[in-house]
C-alpha cells in the first residue's frame, strides 16, 4: 500500500485518487498544488498502478481491485474531502456508497453512475492494448507500471465495462443520491454524459473541454478551480471548519 501525505497550509484533509494509467499525484500537479492551500493532501497509487504494479503477470479481478482500494481508503480518518478522477472516481463512488455515515464531501471528476452502450463502446476501444503499443507509449507505461502493464490495461477495461464491473447498482445509486457526492463533467467528455448521472442537477457541475482537460490551464482549469472552491465551502459549512 503506497500512501503519501503532502503537508498543506490549512485544516482540511483531502484524499485524491488519480485516473487510470496515471500514478499518484505529486505536489507539482495542478490539482494538488491548489488543494495544498487549504490543507493536507493524501495521495496513493490505485491497484495495478505505479508502486502497486502487477507483479505476477495476472489480470487484477474487479473484486480484488475494489478490495485493495477499500483497504487503502479505510486508513483515512473522516471527515475529509475525497476527489476522484476517472477510474479513481468510479472506485470512490463504489466505496463511499457502502459507508454508514456521510462524514465527508466528495467530487467525482469525469465519471458517471451508468454506462450507455455508446459509452461502453468508446471505453472498450480506448482500453484496447494495441492503442498503447507504440514504442514511446509502451516504454512510458512500463516505466510507470512495470513489465505487466498490458495486464493493467485489461484490468481497467474489465473494471469499467466488463461483466463484473464497478459501476454502482440501483440500490447504491439511491444511497449516492442521499450522500454529499458531487460530479464534475466536461461538455465533451468522451466517456459519460449528464444523462448518466441520475442525481439532482445542482450536484452536477459542467465545464468546458473533454475527459482529458479538467486540469488543463488553457481549457477547463479555471472552471474546475471554481467548482473546487464551491466544494470546499460546502464541506466547511457541513463540518464546521
Amino acid at each position: 500500500m503506497t500512501i503519501q501525505k503532502l503537508k498543506g497550509n490549512g485544516r482540511i484533509t483531502f484524499v485524491v485518487a488519480h485516473a487510470s494509467t496515471e500514478t499518484r499525484y505529486t505536489e507539482k500537479h495542478t490539482l494538488v498544488r491548489f488543494l495544498l492551500k487549504f490543507g493536507d493532501v493524501c495521495v496513493f497509487d490505485l491497484p495495478g498502478h505505479g508502486d502497486e504494479r502487477i507483479e505476477d503477470g495476472e489480470v487484477i479481478s474487479t473484486g480484488d481491485m475494489l478490495r485493495r482500494f477499500t483497504e487503502t481508503m479505510d486508513t483515512f480518518p473522516r471527515p475529509y474531502i475525497f476527489i476522484g478522477y476517472s477510474l479513481g472516481a468510479l472506485l470512490g463512488i463504489k466505496y463511499l456508497s457502502t459507508l454508514e455515515d456521510t462524514n465527508y464531501t466528495a467530487l467525482m471528476i469525469g465519471a458517471g453512475l451508468r454506462v450507455s452502450e455508446e459509452s461502453a463502446y468508446r471505453i472498450r476501444m480506448f482500453f484496447d492494448v494495441r492503442n498503447f503499443q507504440a514504442p514511446s507509449i509502451a516504454k512510458s507505461m512500463e516505466k510507470k507500471h512495470g513489465v505487466h502493464w498490458e495486464k493493467l490495461i485489461v484490468s481497467i477495461q474489465n473494471a469499467i465495462v466488463g461483466e463484473e464491473n464497478i459501476m454502482p447498482s440501483e440500490e447504491e445509486i439511491t444511497r449516492i443520491r442521499q450522500s454529499p457526492i458531487y460530479f464534475l463533467l466536461a461538455k465533451k467528455d468522451q466517456a459519460y454524459g449528464t444523462d448518466q448521472i441520475p442525481v439532482e442537477k445542482d450536484r452536477i457541475f459542467v465545464v468546458d473541454g473533454n475527459h482529458f482537460t479538467y486540469f488543463h490551464q488553457k481549457v477547463a482549469w479555471d472552471q474546475t478551480k471554481d467548482v473546487l472552491e464551491q466544494l470546499i465551502d460546502i464541506y466547511s459549512r457541513n463540518v464546521g471548519e
